[in-house]
């Protein structure tokens, strides 16, 4: 988390909480993080006074009005980035001296270490297994991620927060390799269908299985 809070926090749990939601109560807070709704109170206004998190008041339908929590620009800003900032400037030389196949090229790379890595751990795993395992991973490099089955054969994977989004804003490759690395690490064919860097709240992949796993 850049330094301002450890990773096991209550307050960096918070949060990845309400990056995820994007707007949550805090009764939801309070029953997600397993501590009271005062402590959740102090947390959420010293944030607040950090800049990392803002309060809005919306009407409830019956009483009081509903206390509800966002993260701010500030708050974006220090979760995982995976050092993108220095990535990017290399990217930049890359693209400046070689071109865009040199950036390609790059990219191809790390995919291809990160397909090693992950498949040593997935090697011999069923469909669901993989995809639970994938979710685990990516969790872990900073990801959020979440994952559901829908059918038998067709499952959605969703991250919440990207690491890499300063790159992927630049170089729409980053996004597709991504997508080429999930596709090869659980042998289905992968979709991507909405993206943080268009707008949408998750990067979303739908994951279709042409068999089942026998």
């Amino acid at each position: 988390m850049n330094g301002l809070y450890g990773e096991s926090s209550t307050k960096t749990r918070l949060l990845l909480l309400v990056k995820k939601s994007g707007g949550v109560s805090l009764s939801q807070l309070s029953e997600a993080l397993g501590v009271s709704k005062a402590a959740v109170l102090k947390h959420v206004c010293e944030m607040e006074r950090e800049g990392l998190l803002q309060r809005k008041y919306v009407p409830s339908g019956k009483g009081r009005p509903i206390c509800k929590v966002s993260i701010t620009e500030r708050g974006h800003e220090i979760l995982p980035k995976s050092y993108s900032f220095i990535a990017m400037e290399a990217l930049d030389y890359v693209n400046e001296k070689i071109g865009r196949e040199g950036v390609n090229q790059i990219l191809q790379t790390r995919t291809g270490k990160i397909l090693k890595q992950y498949g040593a751990i997935m090697e011999n795993l069923g469909h669901d297994q993989r995809v639970l395992k994938l979710r685990e991973l990516r969790d872990i490099d900073g990801y959020m991620a979440e994952s559901r089955k829908l059918d038998d054969e067709t499952f959605e994977l969703c991250e919440s927060n990207c690491p890499i989004m300063q790159i992927s804003e630049k170089f729409s490759e980053a996004c597709s390799t991504e997508r080429h690395l999930f596709s090869e690490l659980l042998g289905a064919d992968v979709e991507t269908t909405h993206r943080v860097v268009d707008g949408a709240k998750t990067c979303r992949f739908l994951i279709r299985y042409r068999e089942k796993y026998e």
